[in-house]
């Protein structure tokens, strides 16, 4: 009886002792699209991210992206977003090799007329708020080195610009994929 009750606890602290926790830690280098609201078309636009994804569903990562001129003309605006975001990765297929996620998270939007003006700021570069939702997909090639394909809804907590027009809408969706490498 003694030794089933030492198994038995033995066996419970084997079950309840803390397993290492493990977490990917992951750089992204981004490129596609960014297109609708105010935006003049399709717009060529870059992004990096660096997050961390828990071995369970929850990750963080800051992203930064930017997009080429948005308008034709001198009133077009070149923009930068720096945000946070949450992802949610419920699954993970063929030994995590395949993850799909959903993200939401917000930050700040900045534009300038001149490319400069984004890095070195005057009067003229305008920020706003910023919210962003949507998702996509990590598709990894070995252990370290994959693939990424993201797509996100922004949403500026701001009204149309009456200048551009009844049909402007902050709105904007950007479609991107690239390298990503997790350590």
């Amino acid at each position: 009886m003694n030794r089933i009750r030492i198994c038995v606890v033995t066996a419970a602290l084997l079950v309840a002792a803390p397993h290492p926790a493990r977490a990917d830690v992951y750089l992204a280098a981004l490129f596609g699209a960014a297109a609708g609201g105010a935006l003049d078309g399709s717009k060529t636009t870059y992004a990096g991210q660096l997050g961390i994804l828990g071995a369970g569903m929850l990750g963080i990562e800051g992203d930064y992206g930017f997009t080429t001129k948005t308008k034709h003309g001198e009133g077009g605006d070149n923009f930068r977003t720096l945000m946070g975001s949450v992802l949610i990765a419920p699954l993970k297929i063929g030994s995590e090799k395949f993850r799909p996620y959903f993200a939401a998270g917000g930050g700040v939007i900045s534009g300038a007329s001149k490319i400069q003006h984004l890095f070195v700021p005057d009067d003229t570069v305008q920020s706003a708020a910023i919210v962003n939702a949507g998702g996509g997909v990590f598709a990894f090639l070995s252990n370290q080195i994959g693939v990424r394909l993201d797509a996100r809804y922004m949403r500026l907590l701001l009204d149309a610009d009456p200048e551009l027009g009844s049909e402007a809408s902050p709105n904007f969706i950007r479609v991107a994929g690239g390298l990503v490498v997790r350590f």
